[in-house]
């Protein structure tokens, strides 16, 4: 009885794990787009005081959520981006 609970916890664990990494790249590549999407915004304006500190808290932002991404090759990226809604 012991090892079928065993089975289980460590069956939902792996579940809660997985699921994390993917959203995790998920939110790093929601941030990115938010990134560039304030970029193509400002370049068709001047930018304001608002919108340079709306663009620093995106950088860090995609700094802190992208970190573990940072070494992921093109390719691969866009596999996992494919796994995001």
């Amino acid at each position: 009885m012991k090892s079928t609970h065993f089975f289980f916890f460590g069956l939902l664990s792996l579940a809660l794990f997985s699921c994390g990494g993917e959203d995790t790249i998920c939110d790093c590549i929601r941030v990115s787009d938010k990134l560039t999407n304030k970029y193509e915004q400002l370049r068709h304006k001047g930018p304001t005081a608002a919108d340079e500190k709306e663009v620093k808290a995106l950088i860090k932002e995609k700094k802190t959520t992208c970190k573990e991404f940072e070494k992921m090759g093109g390719p691969e990226m866009l596999k996992r981006k494919a796994t995001c809604k």
